[in-house]
């Protein structure tokens, strides 16, 4: 296996696990309270990474 082929494996790899995450966030309403929670645990949490590296930086 070449490396362009990795790369393009690793690329589909990505493509289909965003691709999951926008059809998970397009029927938020319709998930489970749990699953909701998590969403915005993890993206609250993102955020909050963000900051803490800029505030290091600055």
């Amino acid at each position: 296996m070449s490396f362009q082929d990795t790369l393009n494996e690793l690329n589909q790899k990505i493509s289909n696990f965003f691709s999951f995450i926008g059809d998970k966030l397009k029927n938020f309403k319709e998930l489970s309270v749990g699953e909701q929670v998590s969403f915005g645990c993890v993206g609250v949490g993102i955020l909050l990474i963000l900051i803490s590296i800029m505030l290091f930086l600055f």
